[in-house]
């Protein structure tokens, strides 16, 4: 038979021993809580980093061959020169339907004062 005072010492022992497990429990979730934070912060660093070198890398590929003329071109004179089905239907192409539908808002007289002055730096670039 077991004494009263074995039990309690058991009991006792027992609660110790849950409160070091819990502890530890806690100081291993932070300690993987910090290490998952600077991982997540090196793997944001090196997308961003990643995201830049791609972009120089595709930009200089997909202009490298293309002659200087072409490059300083301005939009009005890029689009009037090009030709290739979705450009003869204007509808087709976002940007220049937005610019329209921009343009018909001002000489309508229904266009904010925003949408005024947006008209007329689109204007200056065209």
């Amino acid at each position: 038979m077991v004494s009263k005072s074995k039990k309690k010492l058991d009991a006792s022992h027992s609660s110790e021993l849950n409160v070091s497990f819990k502890t530890n429990l806690y100081q291993k979730q932070n300690q993987y809580d910090e290490k998952i934070k600077e991982n997540a912060n090196f793997f944001d660093s090196v997308r961003y980093r990643l995201i830049d070198y791609s972009s120089d890398v595709l930009l200089n590929v997909i202009t490298s061959n293309l002659p200087d003329e072409f490059l300083d071109t301005n939009y009005k004179e890029f689009m009037s020169q090009i030709s290739g089905s979705s450009f003869h239907n204007f509808k087709l192409n976002d940007t220049l339907a937005a610019i329209q539908k921009l343009r018909n808002k001002v000489t309508s007289g229904s266009a904010s004062e925003e949408e005024i002055k947006k008209y007329k730096e689109v204007k200056k670039l065209l």
